[in-house]
């Protein structure tokens, strides 16, 4: 920055100084800082509103801003498909300054795992990381990638690289918190395995997949002669649909903490009866279970 510095000193010392202005704008859109180019552009249009160099600089400047600015807008706003194609159309715009390419690329990673676009998270937010390894918001939104993608060793992994770059970073505590609950929870029982849904499902995704497993699974309608086993998948079943149509539930699920786990019912001194929260399929019996009626609407 010493050569900005630099021009400055020069910009105040020459009286027709619209170059030094040209110059000290270039450098600092090279440094990847468009709100100073934006200003030093600016003071050369002041001092000559005709000067063709300086107001095509102006316009390139002013544009990369303003699609910079509403990725961010987009993002606020959760809307992360449009974030995705506003961050490719600064790509578009500059394809040579590294500090924009690096910075367009990073958003692109953010807007596909916050969007849930898990494989085109996972590529574009390798592509950040080929760029520098040690990338925070790469490193979590690849690994949120991961976690929705199931990959919870890959998750944990990541996290753990983000927090060795930067241990007192909030998020990525919290995310690491996280990544291992889940890691540890997927060698229990898996809710979206049992019904067969991605962790990305709707709910009428998981609606879909709950009747029809239910037709097949209900002790009154299976066919086969292994009932203890029908019995078995209907109450997972039961479970699966219990946590994954409930929002608060399946928040709780998919932070790591299984609302239906005895042992949680125990501490709660529910006497660890995985039915307590009313969903018990067949009813009746100890720990206060609704009779379940089995209807499909």
């Amino acid at each position: 920055m010493k050569a900005v510095s630099d021009y400055k000193v020069v910009a105040k010392l020459t009286n027709d100084n619209t170059e030094v202005y040209l110059k000290t704008s270039r450098l600092y859109y090279l440094y990847g800082e468009e709100d100073n180019s934006l200003e030093q552009i600016r003071e050369c249009l002041k001092l000559d509103p005709d000067h063709k160099a300086c107001a095509e600089h102006y316009k390139k400047v002013k544009k990369l801003k303003g699609i910079f600015d509403m990725v961010r807008s987009l993002i606020d706003q959760q809307r992360y498909d449009d974030c995705v194609s506003k961050a490719q159309q600064a790509l578009q715009t500059e394809s040579a300054v590294h500090s924009f390419v690096y910075r367009a690329k990073s958003h692109v990673c953010t807007c596909y795992s916050k969007g849930k676009k898990i494989n085109e998270a996972i590529d574009a937010c390798n592509e950040v990381l080929s760029m520098n390894e040690n990338d925070i918001e790469a490193l979590i939104g690849r690994a949120e990638a991961h976690i929705n993608n199931e990959r919870f060793e890959e998750a944990v992994n990541d996290y753990r690289k983000a927090h060795q770059a930067d241990q007192n970073n909030q998020e990525v505590q919290q995310g690491l918190n996280k990544a291992e609950k889940l890691l540890k929870q997927s060698q229990k029982r898996n809710y979206y395995k049992i019904l067969g849904v991605r962790r990305t499902a709707t709910k009428a995704e998981i609606t879909k997949a709950y009747r029809r497993l239910a037709v097949k699974w209900h002790p009154d309608k299976y066919s086969g002669e292994d009932k203890k086993r029908a019995e078995k998948m209907f109450i997972d079943i039961a479970a699966a649909k219990e946590v994954l149509s409930d929002p608060e539930k399946r928040a709780k699920f998919d932070a790591g903490e299984d609302p239906l786990d005895p042992e949680a019912q125990q501490h709660q001194h529910q006497h660890g009866n995985p039915f307590a929260q009313g969903f018990n399929p067949f009813g009746g019996g100890g720990g206060g279970g609704h009779t379940f009626k089995f209807h499909f609407n």
